[in-house]
This record gives C-alpha cells, sequence and structure tokens, in this order.
C-alpha cells in the first residue's frame, strides 16, 4: 500500500517498501498537459495522484511508490500527437 500521511500521499518511494534495482516491476506512466501560463495552485497534483492510488490500489495491486510533480518534458512522439511538434 502506498503510504498516506493523513490525508496526504507522499510522491516517493514507500519507507520500507522493499524494492531492489533488479526486482521487476511495471510501472504506469501518466502526462497530464496544461497551458504553461495557468497557475497551479500549492498540492494541485494530490487528487489526481490519490485518485490512480485508490483506484489501482481497489483492484488489489499493491503500490511500492508514486512520483508526481509539474517538471515533466514530452518526448517528440508525444508532442507530435496532440500537435505541438517542432
Amino acid at each position: 500500500m502506498c503510504k498516506r500521511y493523513g490525508s496526504r500521499y507522499q510522491s516517493r518511494a514507500v519507507p520500507g517498501a522493499q524494492i531492489n534495482h533488479s526486482q521487476n516491476v511495471r510501472v504506469w506512466e501518466c502526462k497530464i498537459v496544461v497551458p504553461a501560463d495557468e497557475e497551479l495552485p500549492d498540492g494541485f497534483d494530490l487528487p489526481p495522484r490519490r485518485a490512480a492510488i485508490d483506484m489501482i490500489e481497489k483492484h488489489g495491486v499493491t503500490v511500492l511508490a508514486c512520483f508526481s510533480g509539474w517538471g515533466g518534458v514530452l518526448t517528440e512522439a508525444e508532442k507530435k500527437a496532440y500537435g505541438e511538434s517542432k
């Protein structure tokens, strides 16, 4: 289970989780794209992160870690997929 602090969900590896780098894991990646000039309030990523964790755990799958943040970048293929190619 992903570690919760009250109503907060942490955004890093779960303390005590036994993950070694040779362990086979699956990583689900989801990128949310918003306009660069949008003002994003503190903690804005908490609700979608919580929803993803809750839904995965609801289906009996253990969440070993959860990472999120607004510093991501798009690959060239992703840029082309929605028309932002150079």
